[in-house]
């Protein structure tokens, strides 16, 4: 049984891009998600990673996440572990919660998992913050990392798993984040 909280959790904002996310399924519903969980994250002193999926070609984060430019990694490889300094990166963190969001899910989220759950992570996909240019890849994605190990959470399981209790003190600022 796996439980979130904010000491053992990690977030993964996976190649959330501005000459990608245009092309994604459901774009918006994704980005204000997960930009909904970045403000969680600052909120509750949670570790965060982004990535970018070589930047050259493909663009800087998108205006929401331009914040967050200089701390973006960026890759080639389709699987963040895959990268030598970002995979630095996560083992660094000594976290054993990683909750992943960002696109495609089908390729480099996909991956990532894979390789982060063949390392022992307990990882956590935010299917209302993961896309990709197809629903059905979307789909196909999640279902075949479910059956690998994944688990499918969401933007409010997620910050209500961590917080634990309403009596938490950041309970209504977190609570006002997804109303």
């Amino acid at each position: 049984m796996f439980r979130l909280n904010a000491e053992d959790s990690l977030f993964l904002f996976v190649d959330f891009q501005e000459r990608l996310m245009p092309a994604m399924a459901e774009s918006d519903r994704v980005i204000s998600n997960a930009g909904k969980a970045m403000d969680f994250c600052k909120l509750m002193d949670i570790d965060y990673l982004f990535t970018t999926q070589y930047k050259r070609g493909l663009g800087d984060l998108i205006d929401g996440f331009k914040a967050y430019s200089d701390e973006a990694m960026d890759k080639t490889e389709f699987s963040c572990y895959a990268n030598a300094d970002i995979k630095s990166a996560i083992d660094g963190k000594n976290k054993k919660n990683i909750i992943i969001l960002g696109q495609e899910t089908h390729v480099c989220v996909f991956q990532t998992a894979r390789d982060l759950l063949e390392a022992g992570y307990n990882v956590f996909l935010m299917e209302d913050a993961i896309t990709s240019r197809d629903l059905f890849n979307k789909e196909s994605g999640l279902r075949t990392l479910r059956y690998m190990g994944a688990r499918m959470v969401n933007l409010e399981l997620v910050i209500f798993d961590i917080l634990h209790d309403s009596k938490h003190p950041a309970f209504k600022e977190a609570q006002a984040l997804i109303k």
